[in-house]
């Protein structure tokens, strides 16, 4: 098996043939405004409509599904710049008080406990906080989540033989994790590059021009490098296949190839003005240990565990079961709807980024009403405002659906149309650049799209 050089591949290769003394491959200038942060992409004239409807964020607007206050991303940068997450939490709290009316219960909940260790030790940071909360909410969590899994393995019992013992052992390895035992997984490179999409989330709410160019830059040579050739075959991919996976990658050539690769990466980091970010050190100290068949700490992940979980149901016949199976697993808690999930989760965080964790999910986000996979428009009329997670949580799941399966829906669109209203009212329209006719597009595209039997009707009646 012939191994390419990485180098020489990088450097004949016409997609990133402008290799930067920085690390910087394939660079493009990159604008402060450019964010990432919603859920679709506009284009053309439409996108100015969205951008425009966005901008009302600063002026206060409730999401429209949840009626929850939004904040704008501006905001969440000027407490990241002014290191306001570093402040102990006898500062701290009373500025993230300020933001409950954008919060779920679980955050209030969260807010609340760190009031009673604030009582006792006023001068600590939340980040030291959590960390000596965790120990406590990892048994809480863990009670949480037996059940759960208890009533998977009972309902695991009616797969075919086969898919059974894949099933247990992957719970197995599941154990470990949740034991936080050092376990040998394989190395993916899906994996990798998903990894630093979620560090990217985290450096644009910076929105640092030429640390956001590095992070485009390194993922841009992600993608690039492991589709260089000889990637992991499709038969060895998937959870189910972990042993198999593992002995491919043994491989000395694999082995050396994997290795290279990402060595040519880490030269990329190195010499990139992200160099000494922590979070990607361990995605490449990580990705060093599975390459090379080291055991590494783990902790259990939710999202994984489903992503895994579906993975070994795939060639399973009974989609009845398959279903019931992904529904259970989508049951366990997460860190919006269990404290003690988000303190395991964020525990081992800086506080800043535990601030951005707590805050970034209620940031403002222009949504689809009707889900473009299901013919929706990139058009204004089809255009609503609603958190990134509130967005995120959406997805394609058609309006009418969502409406009857949170019937809140109702009150909270009309509770965000009044607001709008009171906005136009007041000149708010005129300043931003957007008119009148939306309000009366909104009102129409809601009740075309609500459930026929019980059409959502907003009331105008005070626009003047």
């Amino acid at each position: 098996m012939n191994i390419l050089p990485i180098q020489s591949y990088l450097y004949k290769n016409p997609i990133i043939t402008n290799v930067q003394s920085s690390g910087a491959v394939g660079a493009s200038p990159i604008l402060p405004n450019q964010r990432n942060i919603d859920i679709v992409n506009f284009r053309g004239v439409h996108a100015d409509a969205a951008a425009t409807l966005k901008s009302l964020a600063q002026f206060g607007v409730f999401d429209m599904y949840t009626g929850k206050m939004l904040i704008t991303p501006q905001y969440l940068q000027k407490l990241q710049y002014s290191k306001t997450f570093d402040k102990p939490l006898k500062e701290l709290l009373p500025i993230l008080k300020k933001q409950e009316k954008c919060m779920y219960s679980t955050d209030i909940s969260l807010l609340k406990i760190l009031e009673k260790v604030a009582e006792k030790k006023p001068d600590i940071k939340i980040n030291e906080a959590l960390l000596e909360l965790k120990s406590e909410h990892e048994k809480k969590l863990l009670k949480q989540q037996q059940p759960v899994f208890e009533k998977l393995i009972q309902t695991a019992c009616d797969l075919p033989e086969k898919s059974f013992s894949q099933f247990m052992n992957f719970m197995k390895l599941t154990n470990k994790r949740l034991a936080q035992e050092p376990v040998i997984l394989p190395f993916s490179e899906k994996t990798f590059i998903y990894k630093l999409m979620r560090v990217k989330e985290q450096i644009l709410s910076k929105n640092n021009p030429k640390e956001i160019s590095a992070i485009n830059n390194l993922i841009r040579s992600s993608r690039v490098i492991f589709e260089v050739n000889n990637i992991t075959p499709r038969k060895y991919r998937g959870i189910a296949n972990r042993e198999k996976r593992l002995k491919y990658q043994s491989n000395p050539e694999i082995l050396k190839r994997n290795a290279t690769k990402l060595q040519c990466l880490q030269d990329i980091f190195n010499s990139s003005v992200i160099r000494n970010n922590n979070e990607i050190k361990q995605i490449f100290y990580d990705s060093s240990a599975r390459i090379h068949g080291f055991p590494l700490q783990a902790p259990f992940k939710r999202k994984e565990f489903v992503h895994d979980l579906k993975g070994i149901l795939r060639n399973v016949e009974n989609k009845d079961l398959v279903h019931r199976m992904v529904r259970i697993a989508h049951s366990l808690p997460t860190s919006k709807d269990s404290v003690s999930a988000f303190i395991v989760k964020s525990a081992d965080e800086t506080s800043d980024k535990i601030g951005f964790y707590l805050l970034k999910d209620y940031i403002c986000s222009v949504d689809h009403i009707k889900a473009k996979n299901q013919g929706g428009k990139n058009k204004r009329k089809n255009y609503g405002l609603c958190s990134v997670y509130i967005n995120s949580q959406k997805t394609n799941i058609p309006f009418d659906v969502w409406c009857r399966k949170h019937p809140e829906t109702y009150k909270n669109c009309q509770k965000y149309i009044d607001r709008l209203i009171e906005l136009y009212n007041k000149g708010i329209f005129a300043k931003v650049g957007l008119d009148k006719s939306y309000l009366y597009e909104f009102a129409e595209t809601i009740k075309e799209l609500s459930p026929a039997e019980k059409p959502l009707i907003l009331d105008l009646s005070n626009l003047n």
